[in-house]
């Protein structure tokens, strides 16, 4: 992923302000380029720039992105829905063919992080380049449990005051042991009718030991309603007497924005941000960990469902 500046309309002549890479899980060409667009797009919206151009080599990509191919595969499509989703939150969006031999710059970023366990990235400040970071997380031993054979995951809004008392599925929730948490959001229109979805894994077996759902009204953001997932997963995980849990999910955005990573420059977000900053705090351990959508897929259903339903379920709200 690179993005650049265009310096001069007339002259096609453009700077380099940031780039990354991720090595990602075993996925197919096509959803790797999807992945790559929709991670490129979440940060760049978080700069606050309203027009995008976006270009790349894959052609089938681009022709679907345009409504030009059908999308058939079941699984490519839930990447297709990200990618027009977060391409809507622009003024003003493009996209366009380079031919492989310009594209040279991600071409070099994408071969460095399928050959090395790790991702890199320089981030932009004010439009400037300020800092690069290096995660290596194959030395994140939380994300190491977590992905063992053998874990295979089997109100209005703003009342932040309000605890809610979850009812677990499982008697045997202990103090000691380390919890996973997994909470998507959405919202139809963007804003429009949202919702969110929460489930609680005991890293042990993998099984779930508490799920929910909640409604959330008409007029919440994409990225408000994951960040309700997140708020709300966490108070109900603290109500349960979790101490140390590791919270997953696919919004980039999100998860870097509470490591600290992202700055949080929409006024509207920071309110949620910063409760949600505030309830990680009540845990003796917290954690945070991105994951691939495919892989959250149980929390993505229970946010369909509270959209669906237009309804809350799996805990009560004091």
């Amino acid at each position: 992923m690179v993005l650049y500046e265009d310096k001069n309309d007339n002259d096609d002549s453009t700077e380099e302000i940031w780039w990354a890479n991720q090595r990602l899980e075993e996925v197919t060409l096509n959803e790797a380029e999807y992945i790559t667009l929709a991670t490129s797009l979440e940060y760049i919206k978080s700069l606050g720039i309203q027009h995008i151009k976006a270009y790349g080599h894959n052609k089938l990509i681009l022709k679907q992105i345009e409504g030009i191919n059908k999308v058939k595969s079941p699984l490519l499509k839930t990447y297709y829905d990200k990618v027009i989703e977060l391409s809507k939150e622009f003024v003003s969006f493009e996209i366009g063919f380079v031919d492989k031999s310009m594209n040279g710059r991600a071409i070099e970023l994408a071969i460095h992080a399928i050959d090395n366990d790790s991702m890199i990235e320089k981030e932009v400040d004010n439009d400037t380049v300020t800092s690069t970071i290096e995660k290596d997380e194959s030395k994140d031993e939380s994300t190491a449990v977590l992905n063992q054979d053998n874990f295979t995951p089997a109100t209005t809004p703003h009342d932040y005051q309000s605890e809610r008392t979850p009812v677990p599925q499982s008697d045997s929730i202990s103090p000691d042991k380390t919890y996973v948490l997994r909470f998507d959001g959405g919202s139809r229109g963007n804003p429009g009718t949202a919702g969110c979805g929460m489930v609680l894994y005991d890293t042990n077996d993998g099984a779930e030991i508490w799920s929910g759902y909640q409604y959330l009204g008409e007029s919440n953001t994409n990225n408000e309603a994951e960040y309700m997932g997140l708020i709300t997963g966490l108070q109900c995980a603290k109500s349960l007497g979790i101490q140390n849990i590791v919270v997953q999910g696919d919004s980039q955005l999100i998860l870097r924005q509470l490591e600290g990573r992202y700055k949080v420059k929409s006024p509207n977000l920071k309110v949620y941000y910063e409760e949600a900053l505030s309830v990680s705090r009540e845990f003796t351990s917290f954690e945070t960990s991105h994951i691939e959508r495919a892989r959250n897929a149980r929390a993505d259903e229970l946010a369909n469902l509270a959209m669906d339903s237009r309804s809350t379920s799996g805990f009560d709200v004091e």
